[in-house]
């Protein structure tokens, strides 16, 4: 993963992240268990929905 911008609102978590080498399927399904399981080590009583995008960087030029 290149980068990552996650922006937080009262009920969704939006996450965007930009991946370089490996293929998107396996960022998508390595990053959404790493993140679920910290929005539920938050111990939050009502935690957000999890929004996750990957994608590949634009081209340069």
């Amino acid at each position: 993963v290149r980068r990552v911008r996650v922006r937080l609102r009262r009920s969704r978590a939006h996450v965007l992240a930009v991946s370089h080498f490996r293929e998107l399927d396996e960022v998508r399904g390595d990053l959404e268990a790493s993140l679920t399981d910290a929005i539920r080590a938050m111990g939050l009583a009502r935690p957000p929905a999890l929004t996750l995008h990957v994608i590949r960087p634009g081209r340069k030029g």
